[in-house]
């Protein structure tokens, strides 16, 4: 099947292994949940006038228990997951740059950004600011960002 942006999202989540594995059905590729056989499909046949990405997801697998899901929404709680995973005995600063570097990898990856409720940073804006210091320099970015907060 072609490359849409909700296929994107899907295989975002199919590479955060080992919380979730790359599958294929019905030639569809797809991303199943090591957890409990949750299987997370790309909608080929989106509505194009939809702000969001979408997935459908076959809780435990079974597909009369079928949903459409918002992609970030999906995406947030498996980052998480992830990151806790990988974060098992390591200290806070490592589980919190995990977090932010996957975040900034997944709007990289798909266009979208994952939900933080209690990220203390606007991550929409502080990627803006990164892309700002790849194009132009670190030092014009920063001067940048403290003219734009008053500094």
């Amino acid at each position: 099947m072609g490359n849409n942006s909700s296929q994107k999202h899907v295989d975002f989540l199919a590479n955060l292994m080992p919380i979730y594995q790359h599958d294929e059905v019905d030639g569809f590729r797809c991303a199943r949940s090591l957890k409990n056989g949750t299987l997370i499909l790309p909608i080929y046949e989106l509505d194009e006038s939809l702000d969001e990405d979408w997935i459908h997801v076959l809780w435990q697998g079974d597909s009369s228990r079928k949903s459409e899901v918002r992609a970030y929404e999906f995406a947030s709680i498996a980052v998480v997951d992830y990151v806790n995973f990988h974060g098992v005995g390591k200290g806070v600063e490592y589980v919190n740059d995990m977090l932010l570097d996957l975040a900034q990898h997944y709007c990289f990856k798909t266009g979208s950004n994952i939900y933080l409720p209690n990220s203390e940073l606007n991550m929409p804006a502080l990627f803006k600011v990164m892309e700002l210091a790849k194009r132009v320099g670190p030092k014009i970015a920063y001067d940048a960002l403290k003219k734009a907060i008053g500094l």
